[in-house]
């Protein structure tokens, strides 16, 4: 017969290492009898939401349907390009004869009225007899007079005597100024202004926690967890997370989501009704003023995306939202450019000590001025600046007001024009698109089914729409 040989008592000293030799149970692993001292306070190292840049400054819209529409009218002048190069007039005030390129005629469905049954085709130019265009040459661009249109070609002459019309190639642009008719005209012809439309989807997003009755009840030693900061059971923080991860799905999305139309993946079994939204990034890309600044942007690129702006009626006060990368790069070429280097470091004095602020906030070019801000999405490693992308390394421009003034100060007339919006599915049991339930048989005081387990869904049904894509802009390299 056996004998414990391991004494009950022994005479040593109580210190630190006999204390924590004690094992209350060997089948818990480094639980002594000692008391841990452990902070109640999760330490939340990272940041788990991202900065809700395109919901706050886009106005939040209900709508009825998941595909969504608007329209844009375009602009009421026109230039005109030649389809094939043209060779110079032959003589001082001889006549020469264009014809415009596909892309300056607009063909009209003679049964595009639902009362109407013809199935052809008419087709509207831009010059009209009576036209008086400006044909470039240098410095001493030439002006002509429309005498006759046929169908795409038309005849020009020159105003002056001494004038030649130059040679004109495919990407020669006329633009018209005005129109000269003799004593007794007829009529002239009649113009229009075409419209342009704008569609876009909502995208459904989903998560869900799932817990147990029996983890349910698991306490920790922190005291701050879940949403409202005071919880034990680390199921609350689980919830807490999955929202956060949500709610950071649908904003990202709402940054740089593609619309799919791809009708191989709508083929695959259930996914033929599965839609995404075009987000704010790939908006500007197809429709705003790009500036690739190669490798590394200086004042030329700004300059550039400034006289773009301007002719494009853009903004005259801009966000310019970047990724951390292109921050620096703008704060170093503001910083050292000649010019700027006296002025370019303010120093605010604390007592004896001064403190250099090298950031940049807003700077102003060609009378365009740019509100610098760094966007977390494109910043942070394990999204949007993870290895092998370059958004961090991008900035897009976004009209800072929603009005579209004349920049002469003629007349005094302004549009309201919208920047962009957020819209969601305006259900009656969801807010702002949001809706969230749970179902189990776990922790709920009315449960839905025999599951040992409560369930937490989130559902947001969602997408962007944008305005006037011509003005904004994107540095991209």
């Amino acid at each position: 017969m056996g004998y414990n040989v391991t004494p009950s008592a022994v005479r040593t000293t109580t210190n630190r290492n006999y204390v924590n030799s004690q094992a209350i149970s060997s089948s818990i692993t480094n639980l002594n009898l000692e008391k841990p001292i452990v902070d109640p306070n999760l330490v939340r190292g990272f940041r788990g939401l991202l900065t809700t840049f395109v919901s706050s400054m886009g106005a939040m819209n209900g709508v009825d349907n998941p595909w969504y529409s608007h329209v844009e009218k375009d602009w009421i002048r026109e230039i005109v390009k030649p389809s094939a190069s043209v060779a110079a007039g032959s003589t001082a005030g001889a006549s020469v004869n264009i014809s415009a390129a596909s892309g300056y005629v607009q063909n009209i469905s003679n049964s595009a009225a639902p009362e109407y049954f013809e199935s052809s085709t008419s087709a509207a130019y831009v010059p009209a007899v009576g036209d008086i265009l400006v044909v470039p040459n240098g410095a001493s661009p030439v002006q002509v007079l429309v005498t006759a249109v046929s169908a795409a070609q038309f005849t020009i002459f020159p105003l002056l005597a001494g004038d030649t019309i130059p040679a004109v190639g495919t990407s020669t642009e006329i633009v018209r100024i005005g129109t000269a008719f003799p004593e007794g005209s007829s009529a002239a012809a009649p113009r229009a202004s075409r419209i342009s439309g704008y569609e876009n989807n909502l995208q459904s997003f989903r998560d869900a926690f799932k817990v147990t009755g029996s983890a349910s009840t698991s306490c920790t030693w922190l005291e701050n967890l879940g949403e409202s900061g005071n919880g034990y059971a680390w199921y609350l923080e689980g919830i807490r997370d999955t929202v956060e991860n949500h709610e950071t799905d649908c904003e990202v999305t709402m940054l740089v989501g593609e619309k799919a139309t791809n009708t191989t993946l709508a083929a695959v079994a259930g996914q033929g009704t599965t839609t995404t939204t075009e987000g704010l990034t790939p908006f500007v890309e197809s429709n705003g003023q790009r500036e690739d600044y190669a490798s590394a942007i200086d004042l030329g690129d700004i300059a550039d995306m400034s006289k773009a702006l301007w002719k494009y009626q853009g903004a005259k006060e801009n966000y310019l939202w970047v990724g951390h990368g292109l921050s620096v790069s703008i704060d170093d070429l503001l910083r050292t450019s000649s010019g700027l280097t006296a002025g370019g470091i303010m120093y605010s004095n604390i007592s004896e000590d001064k403190a250099a602020n090298l950031n940049f906030k807003s700077f102003t070019y060609g009378n365009v001025t740019y509100h610098k801000n760094v966007l977390e999405a494109y910043t942070q490693p394990n999204l949007l600046n993870a290895t092998g992308l370059q958004y961090d390394i991008q900035g897009l421009v976004i009209p800072a007001d929603n009005v579209n003034a004349p920049k002469d100060g003629l007349r005094g007339q302004t549009e309201s024009v919208p920047s962009l919006r957020i819209n969601y599915l305006d259900r009656e049991d969801a807010v702002n698109g949001y809706k969230e339930w749970a179902t189990g048989a776990a922790i709920l005081d009315t449960p839905t089914d025999d599951e040992d387990a409560m369930t937490i869904h989130m559902l947001s049904q969602k997408g962007f729409e944008g305005f006037a894509g011509h003005r904004f802009g994107q540095f991209y390299t």
